[in-house]
């Protein structure tokens, strides 16, 4: 399935190709934060450029209700820690942690040190079973 619109993701590969090629790092490690609505294309390109995809999967949870309205048949896209296993690549994502009323990527962003321990334990417990599978 080809995604006709371009979507961020799309335009974030076109400028690490463009950047690579014209400043060429043999250590570079780009990476793509919410890299989730990806096509077979797209895919192939971030696998090519050694991209390293970060999903989001925590977001297709909290916002699914209005996925199928904003992305229509798109949403069929959107799985893709799947993609990623399915062609040798290792899916990453990310852990939040609770923040202060809620308050994400600013200066008054501040979540307890319970929190904090919290995420860390869940990074920890998933470090685990990896090493266990």
């Amino acid at each position: 399935m080809k995604i006709y619109q371009i979507n961020a993701v799309e335009k974030m590969i076109n400028t690490i190709e463009y950047v690579m090629n014209k400043y060429p790092k043999d250590d570079c490690r780009p990476r793509i934060e919410h890299c989730a609505m990806i096509d077979d294309v797209m895919l192939k390109r971030i696998k090519k450029s050694g991209i390293i995809p970060i999903s989001n999967p925590g977001l297709v949870a909290f916002n699914a209700k209005d996925y199928n309205r904003y992305y229509g048949e798109r949403v069929n896209m959107m799985s893709a820690n799947k993609f990623y296993i399915d062609n040798g690549m290792l899916p990453t994502t990310m852990i939040f942690v609770q923040s202060k009323d809620g308050l994400s990527h600013c200066e008054k962003e501040y979540s307890t040190p319970q929190h904090c321990t919290s995420g860390a334990t869940v990074m920890l417990n998933a470090v685990l079973k990896a090493d266990n599978d």
